[in-house]
């Protein structure tokens, strides 16, 4: 993946990724906040990101770490690590789905309900 200028880490679909850690993004303007749910820890064992809920372009609701950028569709995947690293040019997931620069948002709890995934035991970066 690229890198994004100014930013120590790689650069994911969603941009700087120690900025997403912290629960804020810049994208070519000021610095804004976002939502800084997250699930449970990236099973990856070279990986110490958080699985967080991401919205993509027409409104699904999948999972994605925000350090490796591995994506899951389903919280049920996570423990099988059943994971899509998605890919330029196309940053496909399947499904005719895609995590593009530009098109996706970190997921707000009404989201999460929406997707059927309220009841999860979700948490709040401090």
């Amino acid at each position: 993946m690229p890198d994004l200028p100014g930013c120590p880490r790689p650069f994911t679909p969603l941009g700087c990724t120690d900025l997403l850690r912290r629960g804020r993004v810049r994208r070519g303007g000021p610095t804004r906040w976002c939502s800084a749910m997250w699930l449970v820890e990236c099973p990856s064992f070279w990986d110490q990101g958080l699985i967080r809920p991401l919205v993509v372009e027409g409104g699904k609701v999948v999972l994605m770490c925000d350090s490796c950028a591995a994506v899951w569709h389903t919280p049920a995947h996570i423990e099988e690590f059943e994971h899509v690293e998605p890919c330029e040019p196309d940053w496909s997931i399947g499904a005719g789905a895609h995590v593009r620069p530009g098109t996706v948002r970190w997921a707000e709890p009404a989201d999460v309900s929406s997707a059927g995934w309220g009841s999860l035991a979700w948490r709040e970066l401090p």
